[in-house]
């Protein structure tokens, strides 16, 4: 047994943890948790106010991740929090973060877009290899970030639908007038974030309680799939989208909005595929921790 490395994202539209385990250079799989929050619930073009409703969800979450990490034995110098477009873009974030620091005992970082975007980078290429950009499509934001470059776009999943419902000419409209501006050129695409993870879930008919990352990591999106997949979600109702395996329950109304900004994002960039990666900013962040101890990350093993 090796040391014990934990890491807890409080997004936009969940809190997510992850528990690995350090051993001669490697992370190895141990345990994720993933609780819907909606903190970023109300958000649209601008800042938004947290919802008492929101942030008791947050904090009820934090304690159960908390209790993973105890069952884990990760200790508080093994472990990070952070936050991302939820606490950034929430006017009333800094009262959130010293409540949730309180909490868990540990300093929350916020993380800025550009960090939040390298994080999402270094994380994808600890399990791929082959991709030169990454993505990473949250509640609140879209990352697109390369080797020498990174930017963040106001066009999470949670955001769109706020904004346009499942107009989804409207959500990809938005996103390639957004995506225009900053001219990004890449050979190949990876993506990383909820809307993705459960395209690679629902493509695999996995479902949810028989989650493994190695399931699902490397898999290939391609726009066929994309369009496929966003018609036959948009003729069914929310309650019928329940009963899609792989589908994330909590996330069938802010599906196809996401679903609409990786097809336009694919677009844009020229792209028919992009290689979903289940190593994100988690792991990046445990890969961070580990390095701060001197201990060199020379990959992973799900």
């Amino acid at each position: 047994m090796g040391t014990q490395l934990g890491a807890i994202d409080l997004g936009s539209n969940s809190l997510r943890c992850l528990v690995v385990d350090y051993l001669d250079g490697k992370l190895m799989y141990k345990t994720s948790g993933l609780w819907i929050t909606r903190i970023s619930e109300g958000i649209s073009s601008s800042n938004f106010t947290a919802r008492r409703s929101a942030v008791e969800r947050t904090v009820g979450a934090m304690k159960e991740a908390l209790k993973l990490f105890e069952a884990f034995r990760v200790e508080k110098d093994g472990m990070k929090v952070f936050a991302t477009e939820s606490l950034r873009a929430a006017g009333n974030g800094d009262s959130i973060k010293k409540m949730i620091e309180e909490l868990c005992e540990v300093p929350i970082q916020v993380l800025s877009p550009s960090e939040e975007a390298h994080l999402s980078r270094k994380g994808a290429l600890l399990g791929l290899k082959e991709c030169d950009v990454v993505f990473d499509l949250g509640g609140g934001s879209l990352e697109v970030c390369g080797e020498n470059f990174a930017y963040s776009f106001p066009l999470g999943a949670v955001r769109m639908t706020n904004r346009f419902d499942e107009d989804c000419e409207k959500i990809k409209e938005e996103t390639k007038k957004a995506l225009a501006e900053a001219q990004i050129k890449s050979k190949s695409l990876a993506g990383v974030g909820g809307t993705s993870s459960n395209l690679a879930m629902m493509a695999k008919g996995i479902a949810n309680n028989e989650y493994h990352p190695s399931k699902i990591h490397g898999s290939k999106i391609n726009l066929e799939y994309l369009t496929h997949t966003c018609r036959r979600l948009k003729a069914l109702s929310l309650e019928e989208r329940k009963s899609i395996v792989g589908l994330e329950s909590g996330r069938e109304d802010i599906i196809i909005a996401g679903i609409c900004v990786i097809e336009a994002l694919l677009g844009s960039l020229k792209h028919k595929e992009y290689t979903h990666s289940e190593t994100d900013l988690l792991w990046a962040q445990c890969a961070s921790i580990a390095e701060g101890y001197g201990m060199e990350v020379r990959g992973i093993l799900l």
